[in-house]
């Protein structure tokens, strides 16, 4: 069972949002006309715009988190070969 959403209030709409909005109307017209008809269009804009955002928000903190992670690891690697070089150089 789909849930409509039949949301009267305006809102605005983001990059994701617009951008969605384009795939729409170029690749899938006959569900743009739709939710346009409907009435729905706005507000299934705006939930789609929410959903990426979060989406995007997550893969950001997992992406800085795995960076924060090669760092610490690449700054002990260097570490060891910053010293591994001065051995190599006292020799």
């Amino acid at each position: 069972m789909k849930k409509h959403i039949t949301d009267k209030q305006e809102y605005e709409i983001g990059r994701f949002g617009r951008e969605h909005l384009q795939y729409l109307k170029e690749n899938q017209p006959m569900i743009y006309t739709e939710f346009l008809f409907s009435g729905r269009l706005n507000a299934y804009l705006h939930e789609v715009e929410i959903k990426a955002l979060d989406m995007y928000e997550r893969l950001i903190r997992e992406y800085s988190l795995q960076q924060g992670n090669r760092a610490v690891k690449s700054q002990k690697s260097d570490g060891m070969g910053r010293e591994n070089e001065q051995y190599s150089k006292c020799s």
